[in-house]
């Protein structure tokens, strides 16, 4: 969980540095919709997820997310008392069908602008 911690450390600091740092403080594209200006953030998005370097980052890093979800969940549960052997095989299953399905459908989302090349 240490080492699977620190790799989704980095990937946020990454993640964080490409995304919200670019949006505050770099230089974005400015949108226009109903005569109001905004920074374009989904041409940060965009950009980023046409680097095939990045998507393929981002896709190992939810399979880092989807292994430390799969042990964080039904260990939350344990720590907070709720372990019991009639609800603990539930929410095992649970919690592995939560860290399959988040990850997967996050990861997802570069692989599809990457292929439509948007």
């Amino acid at each position: 969980m240490g080492i699977l911690g620190t790799l989704i450390l980095i990937f946020l600091l990454i993640h964080l540095r490409g995304f919200w740092y670019e949006l505050k403080f770099g230089e974005v594209p400015i949108a226009s919709y109903d005569g109001v200006s905004y920074k374009d953030s989904f041409a940060i998005v965009s950009a980023a997820f046409q680097n095939v370097f990045y998507v393929i980052f981002y896709v190992v890093s939810m399979g880092f997310l989807a292994f430390h979800l799969s042990h964080g969940f039904s260990s939350a549960f344990q720590t907070l008392g709720i372990n019991h052997k009639k609800y603990t095989p539930f929410i095992k299953k649970l919690g592995l069908a939560f860290a399959i399905i988040v990850p997967a459908l996050f990861a997802l989302i570069p692989i599809v602008m990457l292929i439509q090349g948007s």
